[in-house]
């Protein structure tokens, strides 16, 4: 994730990849919990997204709590779905808790 200064109060996830090898373990559920936690938790939203294409990673984000804001679709004709997790608690501009 690439933290991103004020006034911006969100991290965005660039990638997660999990080994074919490794599909339907759980681990890719276990690894975006693992990650997301203590940011989602400290008041930051999250963004990432993914290929319409990707049902998988779509399914898991979704039943993470990541939410659709938006589907692009890119001069290459690529579609793709952005998504937040929207932060558990506000923060105040200064960076405090309310």
């Amino acid at each position: 994730m690439i933290p991103r200064k004020r006034p911006y109060e969100f991290y965005q996830m660039k990638t997660l990849a999990i080994d074919p090898d490794a599909i339907e373990q759980g681990l890719g559920k276990n690894f975006l919990n693992q990650l997301i936690e203590p940011v989602h938790n400290g008041g930051f939203d999250i963004t990432t997204s993914v290929l319409t294409s990707n049902k998988r990673a779509h399914n898991l984000y979704s039943k993470t709590g990541f939410k659709v804001t938006e589907k692009k679709k890119s001069p290459k004709g690529i579609e793709t779905y952005e998504l937040i997790l929207p932060a558990t608690r506000k923060r105040t501009p200064k960076g405090k808790d309310k």
